[in-house]
C-alpha cells in the first residue's frame, strides 16, 4: 500500500504524456512514439545483453528512429532516411561478425527489438493515419485508453477474485498473481470502454479527418474484445522474457510502474493486432 500513492502519481503522469503526444498534433506523436521506441530498446538490452556490442546496439537503436520518423509527412527532411535503415541494420552485421572477440559470439537478442518494438509501433502509425492522407489520432487513442482501463479491470478482479486459495492462475511460471479472475476483469472493463466510445462517436461531433465513427457497436466490442486478449498476451509475454532474463522489472524509470516496457508491453501486442482489426472495418 505504500507504493500506492507514488504508483498513482506516476500513473497520472504517464498518461498525461501519452495524452499529450497523441492528441496535440502528429508531430509530438512522431517524437513520443521513437521516445518509446528507442527507452523500450535499451530497456530490453540492458535485461537481454547487458555490458557488450554498444556499437552494434546503437546503430539497431538508430535505424528503428529513422523508420519511425520517416513515416511521418511532416519530417519531410528525413523522408529518405528510411532508406539509411537498412543499411545500419547491415553495419551492426558487420560490426559483430568483426568483433575482434577471441570466441565469437551471435546473439540474436541484438535484433529481436526490430520485431518485439519497431514493427508494433509502425503499426501505430499505420493507425493514426487515414486514406486521405489526415492525421486521425482518434483512431489510436481509444485503443490506448480501452488497453488501460482493461488493464485496470484485469488488476481489481485479479486482486477481489484471483487470490483466493481456490483461483485459477493464469501461468503461475512466468507470473504469479496473474488470474483468470483477471482476464475477466480485462475482457468485461475492454467491452464497457468500447460501448462508451462507441456511445461518444455517436455524438453529432464529426471532423473531416475522423473516420473511427464508421465502426459499428459490434466492430467497437470485437475491437475491445481484441484488445484484452492481445493485451493480456503481451502482459505475458514480457513476463517471459523477465522470468527468463532474471529481473523483476524492465528499469526503475516510471515509480511504481518499473520501465517503459513494463507500461507499453500490452500495447506491442495490441497495435498490430487492432491494425488487422480496423482493415476489416475501415480502409486504412
Amino acid at each position: 500500500m505504500k507504493e500506492l500513492p507514488k504508483r498513482i502519481l506516476s500513473g497520472v503522469a504517464i498518461l498525461a504524456v501519452t495524452a499529450a503526444g497523441v492528441l496535440i498534433n502528429e508531430y509530438l506523436y512522431a517524437l513520443f512514439v521513437t521516445a518509446v521506441a528507442v527507452l523500450a530498446t535499451v530497456e530490453y538490452y540492458r535485461m537481454a545483453v547487458p555490458g557488450r556490442f554498444l556499437k552494434e546496439k546503437i546503430c539497431i537503436i538508430l535505424a528503428e528512429a529513422f523508420v519511425l520518423l520517416s513515416q511521418y509527412p511532416v519530417f519531410d527532411v528525413i523522408e529518405y532516411a528510411f532508406l539509411l535503415s537498412p543499411l545500419l541494420v547491415a553495419v551492426s552485421l558487420l560490426l559483430l561478425i568483426f568483433d575482434g572477440a577471441k570466441k565469437p559470439v551471435l546473439d540474436a537478442n541484438l535484433f529481436f527489438p526490430l520485431l518485439y518494438i519497431l514493427i508494433p509501433l509502425y503499426s501505430s502509425i499505420v493507425l493514426t493515419y487515414s486514406q486521405a492522407g489526415y492525421y486521425t489520432p482518434l483512431r489510436v487513442a481509444p485503443i490506448i485508453a480501452v488497453a488501460w482501463i482493461a488493464d485496470i479491470g484485469a488488476y481489481c478482479f485479479g486482486m477481489a477474485f484471483g487470490q483466493r486459495p481456490n483461483s485459477k492462475k493464469l501461468a503461475p511460471a512466468l507470473s504469479p498473481h496473474k488470474s483468470w479472475a483477471g482476464v475477466l476483469g480485462s475482457i468485461i472493463f475492454a467491452l464497457l470502454s468500447t460501448f462508451l466510445c462507441w456511445l461518444i462517436f455517436k455524438l453529432p461531433i464529426h471532423t473531416e479527418a475522423n473516420d473511427v465513427e464508421d465502426l459499428s457497436l459490434i466492430a467497437w466490442m470485437g475491437l475491445g474484445l481484441f484488445i484484452a486478449v492481445f493485451g493480456t498476451l503481451g502482459d505475458l509475454f514480457e513476463s517471459l522474457i523477465k522470468r527468463h532474463f532474471g529481473v523483476k522489472d524492465s528499469s526503475h524509470l516510471i515509480p511504481g510502474h518499473g520501465g517503459i516496457l513494463d507500461r507499453f508491453d500490452d500495447l506491442l501486442f495490441i497495435f498490430p493486432a487492432s491494425a488487422i482489426y480496423y482493415s476489416f472495418f475501415v480502409i486504412l
